[in-house]
């Protein structure tokens, strides 16, 4: 049992020691089992330890974050604080104050909070204008949508249907649709009697009436403008200020020939308006009082040149008793 012990030690040593010579011999069934022994003791040494801890895994990169988008650089005004100076546009003028106050990181988010609402409401404008437009376009129409039990988008797109298949349809799409139209609107129509073609000299004759008719055009054209040009001087002179708040007035009196031109077709409409007639009274009063002090200081200037100046003779024809009259031939004396 020794030299198996011996042997079993000897496993961990890089020079194994030897069997003494003196061991007594084993058996063959006691060498098989120290083999055995041994192999099992050379196995366990050199095969790893499975109980050792395992390396950690290596970590993986973390990937490296986005990096920030790229904002617009903001130019608006801005006093020394690092403040927006103009007050947003929903905001009263009475909390200038308040927001002039708050920190600048406040007062952008408001700024562009407010941006977004604006952007927003330029969006949905012309989808408003539109509609707007559509509304008008079937009003005169609604009464009979409303006879048939349609509404205005499907009417619409009944009708746009109808066109798509006329213009873009196979011939057998098409004749289906129009025969669907002479049927729906009731037209007399008979495939086997075509209507007759129209009479040339018709057609002549109607093409000869849209030529009378532009030339009739031009030529009215052609004489009403210097009459338009004259209009158009008279209103822009600034003494004809109302002229367009009277203008269907001054058409009326001149076409039914009540006014000889058109100043008097003017005067007569602004007489006619209470409120400018007012004010054109007041104006002439106003003049009539400016020309009378003028007159006063006139006459009193010449009163005081007639006492300076007693050599001077007063013609012949001239009353002496005639204080006004003897005034201006002073007057006119001075003048000459």
């Amino acid at each position: 049992m020794e030299a198996v012990d011996n042997a079993v030690v000897a496993t961990d040593t890089s020079a194994p020691s030897q069997v003494e010579p003196s061991a007594p011999a084993a058996t063959p069934e006691a060498a098989t089992d120290r083999r055995s022994v041994i192999e099992a003791a050379i196995k366990a040494k050199s095969s790893p330890d499975t109980h050792a801890p395992a390396a950690p895994a290596p970590k993986a990169e973390a990937a490296p974050a986005p990096a920030p988008e790229a904002k617009p650089a903001d130019t608006r005004a801005r006093d020394d604080m690092g403040r927006f100076k103009a007050l947003p546009k929903s905001w009263k003028k009475e909390l200038a104050p308040k927001y002039e106050a708050l920190d600048p990181e406040v007062q952008a988010e408001i700024y562009r909070r407010e941006d977004d609402v604006f952007k927003g409401i330029e969006q949905y404008k012309s989808k408003a204008h539109m509609a707007q437009e559509f509304e008008a376009a079937i009003q005169p129409y609604l009464p009979t949508m409303t006879q048939l039990g349609f509404n205005p988008i499907a009417a619409v797109k009944a009708l746009m249907q109808a066109d798509h298949t006329l213009r873009f349809g196979t011939p057998q799409q098409k004749q289906s649709a129009l025969m669907d139209i002479i049927q729906t609107y009731g037209v007399q129509y008979d495939p086997n009697n075509p209507p007759a073609q129209a009479d040339p000299t018709t057609v002549e004759l109607r093409t000869v009436k849209q030529e009378l008719a532009q030339l009739r055009e031009a030529q009215e054209q052609t004489f009403l403008t210097p009459y338009l040009n004259a209009v158009n001087q008279f209103r822009s002179d600034p003494a004809h200020e109302h002229y367009d708040m009277l203008e269907n007035h001054i058409l009326s009196l001149i076409s039914t020939g009540a006014a000889r031109d058109l100043q008097d077709a003017y005067d007569q409409a602004e007489w006619a308006h209470p409120e400018l007639r007012t004010q054109k009274l007041a104006r002439q009063q106003a003049q009539e009082r400016e020309a009378e002090a003028a007159r006063v200081a006139a006459a009193k200037a010449a009163a005081v040149q007639v006492r300076g100046a007693p050599s001077q003779v007063i013609p012949a024809q001239i009353n002496p008793q005639d204080r006004r009259a003897v005034i201006k031939a002073a007057v006119a004396g001075l003048q000459r």
